[in-house]
C-alpha cells in the first residue's frame, strides 16, 4: 500500500490503487491546497466547492472502493502522520 501524500492527480483513475497498489490512504495535494477552504476569502458556493475544491483524505482499495475520510484541515494536520502510521 501507499500511505501519505500522492501527487499524481486527484481523479480516481490517478489513485495508486488504479496503478497496482492494493491500498492507499493519504492526501492528494500539497498541504496548503487543503487549507484554502478554511480561508475567509474562499468561495462558499457549493457548486464551486464541488467543481474546484480539494478532495479529503482518501482511503481506497484495489477492488475499487474509495472512501473520503474528510478534509485535511489545519487541525487534522497536527496528527495526520499518526493516522497514516496507524493505517499502515
Amino acid at each position: 500500500g501507499q500511505f501519505g501524500k500522492n501527487h499524481l492527480g486527484d481523479r480516481d483513475e490517478h489513485l495508486p490503487t488504479a496503478h497496482g497498489f492494493d491500498e492507499f490512504f493519504g492526501n492528494l495535494y500539497h498541504l496548503n491546497a487543503e487549507e484554502e477552504p478554511e480561508n475567509v476569502d474562499y468561495p462558499t458556493d457549493l457548486e464551486f466547492k464541488k467543481k474546484f475544491g480539494p478532495r479529503g483524505v482518501i482511503h481506497s482499495y484495489a477492488d475499487g472502493k474509495i472512501e473520503d475520510t474528510g478534509p485535511l484541515t489545519r487541525k487534522r494536520m497536527e496528527n495526520i502522520d499518526g493516522e497514516f502510521l496507524d493505517a499502515a
